[in-house]
């Protein structure tokens, strides 16, 4: 006899929960015992559909790795002079909010777990990504062989990961100091 079919609307509560306490507490944060209380279910309700607070927690990063990948793809049809405004703006937003806390904390974390890994290489997705947007805009320009079009797209990343995490902005559109920078590096 089979189990009981899983119920959607219960594994979405759980994964909004989850999605609270990670935006309240950051990547460590929080107990699967938490989230079920939060929830109104067993601690073993949670177990039945993620085995850790880790899987359940990637789980949820995965899927919004997914939707800023997805993101800066559609930057690739912007104008040329809109998409690397649009890449900045992508990368503040990635770095801004709970879940890129959480990415950085992942990122650098010696948490040893495949969830853990596929996240790296989802990270790795978006900076191959954002790093075709940057190839793109150089091609556009005409840039040199001689530029390391990765390289300029990696300061940009970082550039911007930096001063999110001091809680400085970052000016995306034209007029600002790290386009205007980024565009000195790439024009011929």
């Amino acid at each position: 006899m089979a189990g009981r079919r899983r119920d959607p609307a219960l594994d979405a509560a759980i994964r909004a929960a989850a999605t609270e306490l990670l935006h309240e507490r950051g990547w460590g944060g929080f107990t699967d015992e938490e989230v079920a209380v939060r929830v109104g279910v067993p601690k073993s309700t949670v177990y039945k559909r993620w085995s850790s607070r880790v899987q359940l927690t990637s789980a949820i990063l995965d899927d919004w790795l997914g939707g800023m990948i997805a993101q800066v793809g559609t930057i690739l049809t912007a104008a040329t002079e809109d998409r690397l405004c649009l890449l900045i703006e992508c990368q503040t937003a990635f770095t801004s909010g709970a879940e890129g806390r959480a990415i950085t904390e992942v990122l650098v974390s010696d948490v040893d777990e495949p969830a853990v890994a596929e996240l790296h290489k989802r990270a790795a997705e978006y900076r191959d990504a954002c790093h075709g947007v940057m190839g793109s805009v150089a091609a556009d320009l005409g840039s040199p062989a001689s530029v390391d079009v990765n390289l300029v797209a990696d300061m940009l990343l970082g550039a911007v990961w930096l001063r999110s995490l001091r809680g400085l902005t970052v000016e995306s559109g034209s007029g600002g100091s790290l386009h205007s920078s980024v565009l000195r590096l790439l024009r011929p």
